[in-house]
């Protein structure tokens, strides 16, 4: 089962710890009476299986492929192309590979060595990584046409986190929340003090919330500006951070991060109403009038999603974003 799992899939051992198990959702066995456990048969499988050695490939070829980013797009198209006998050099900007697996996902959901032998299995076929080479501060496109590459793989992931786009947000303890989990994963071991707010409701929101506990802060409290039956992070995740002690505050929208003599004291929330579902078949909110009020904090850490980064393309590089 674990062989016929990585056949397709470079990081079964990933899925079969954190997959957002979308094929459950959808399984027809739920007709009868529940979806099969997909995700947890193949951690399992993974536990308790061995994989047998990737076969060489049949034939070798001249041509050589850049991958710029080492993350799961980069590394399982990496994976594939040294299979088909390409040679391969992975660049990738962290000290570490796995991109957003590594840095990303705290290690009590996701353990390292599970993680590194995936990585470790594909780096062994035969595969190059550079590490600490980041596009547009080591090397260029064109530096990588010189070197001989004859095609370019652009894997850099979506690194920049949105703002929050509220009076007040540029303050310095307005952090986005996947810059403070990539300093917990690479052991940097940040400290908050007092009360911490994370702004979103997906699976960041939750892994930087239950992260700023065991990183000292006096209290944590979720705030989204949806009801918590929209929070796009799973159900179990929300349970978890709840069981941890976070506070989940939703249908609140921040409008004004709120400092007193240069130092930041709250994020100003106005309460929001559903108003019927959107085109979209989404709910939809509106704020409610003379609902807004202040939410102690002295850290606010941002998820309410990322995007790509295209400062790092050169000018009329023609790739859209």
């Amino acid at each position: 089962a674990y062989a016929v799992s990585a056949e397709f899939n470079p990081f079964p051992s990933v899925c079969g710890w954190i997959c957002t198990a979308p094929c459950e959702a959808a399984c027809r066995r739920d007709v009868l009476d529940e979806p099969i456990a997909i995700r947890t048969l193949k951690r399992f499988a993974v536990e308790h299986g061995k994989l047998p050695a990737v076969p060489p490939p049949a034939v070798r070829r001249p041509e050589r492929v850049a991958i710029v980013g080492g993350g799961p797009a980069g590394m399982a198209a990496a994976y594939y192309l040294v299979r088909l006998g390409y040679s391969v050099t992975v660049m990738e900007a962290m000290p570490i590979p796995g991109g957003m697996m590594a840095i990303g996902i705290p290690e009590y959901r996701l353990p390292r060595e599970v993680l590194q032998a995936e990585l470790k299995r594909i780096v062994d076929l035969g595969v190059e990584l550079r590490l600490d080479t980041a596009m547009g501060r080591d090397f260029t496109l064109g530096d990588l046409e010189r070197e001989g590459f004859r095609a370019v793989f652009l894997a850099t992931g979506a690194s920049k986190s949105r703002r929050l786009g509220v009076p007040g947000d540029d303050a310095r303890a307005v952090v986005p929340a996947t810059r403070f989990l990539k300093e917990v994963n690479l052991g940097e071991n940040p400290r908050l003090n007092g009360p911490v707010i994370v702004v979103g409701g997906g699976s960041t929101a939750m892994d930087a919330a239950r992260s700023a506990i065991r990183s000292g802060a006096s209290s944590v409290t979720v705030v989204y500006r949806r009801g918590r039956e929209d929070m796009p992070a799973q159900s179990e995740e929300i349970e978890e951070a709840v069981r941890e002690g976070v506070t989940l505050m939703t249908a609140l929208a921040p409008v004004e991060v709120v400092a007193r003599d240069g130092v930041m004291v709250a994020l100003r929330c106005e309460e929001q109403r559903m108003t019927g579902t959107t085109e979209r078949g989404r709910q939809g909110y509106a704020p409610v009038p003379g609902s807004v009020r202040e939410v102690p904090a002295s850290t606010i850490l941002v998820a309410i999603g990322e995007e790509p980064d295209p400062s790092i393309l050169p000018e009329g590089a023609g790739i859209e974003v």
